[in-house]
């Protein structure tokens, strides 16, 4: 059998926005785009359970929303040649193509995600790697930290992804996470999947 001694619980690039990238970004998108309440999947309304999940997203792919008035297929397209870079050097994984579910996701105050993986059957089954901007400094809230289901051995405490604007992470989406509640300001970031078969 073959083993991959490579593996990295998660990958980051610092400065893969520049602050005033992030910045416009996040205006451009809530100037022009529709928010909604966060809801599952594809779907609209009453199934968002907020007990789960509470944000508010903003949808960029008319696979998805079909009221989208921007074009983010440059960004798309650089999000994937990045995950693709990343793949080489850590998982190895097949992966295609993104999945055109990229969205902003906006954490106020009270707002968070618990714990879950963002894979499942039928079409998440796709998904390889999982691509997140971070759109806002630290500085500007308090909470709000991507931490993945992993323990350091010393002091228990669950392992959290960098947190500086401008950084992309990248990691496998079998892997547990959760967003912490925020408690004071607004945390914004940027999400993408990239598809490949499923695992076999």
């Amino acid at each position: 059998m073959i083993q991959n001694n490579n593996w990295q619980w998660y990958m980051s690039k610092p400065n893969f926005l520049t602050n005033d990238e992030c910045d416009e970004l996040v205006e451009r998108i809530k100037n022009t785009e529709k928010g909604e309440q966060g809801c599952l999947d594809d779907h609209f309304g009453d199934d968002h359970n907020t007990d789960f999940r509470n944000v508010t997203e903003w949808y960029l792919h008319k696979d998805m929303r079909d009221f989208v008035v921007g074009d983010y297929s440059s960004l798309q397209q650089n999000l994937f040649i990045a995950a693709k870079m990343c793949n080489q050097l850590s998982w190895n994984l097949h992966i295609q193509e993104p999945e055109n579910n990229m969205k902003l996701i906006e954490y106020k105050s009270g707002n968070f995600y618990t714990w879950h993986s963002d894979f499942n059957n039928g079409k998440s089954s796709r998904r390889k790697l999982v691509t997140i901007i971070q759109l806002s400094d630290p500085s500007e809230y308090e909470g709000g930290s991507t931490q993945l289901a992993i323990q350091d051995p010393k002091t228990l405490e669950f392992y959290e992804m960098p947190k500086e604007k401008g950084t992309l992470l990248i990691f496998c989406p079998l892997l547990f996470h959760r967003v912490t509640p925020v408690t004071s300001g607004v945390r914004y970031s940027l999400q993408e999947f990239i598809l490949g078969n499923t695992f076999v």
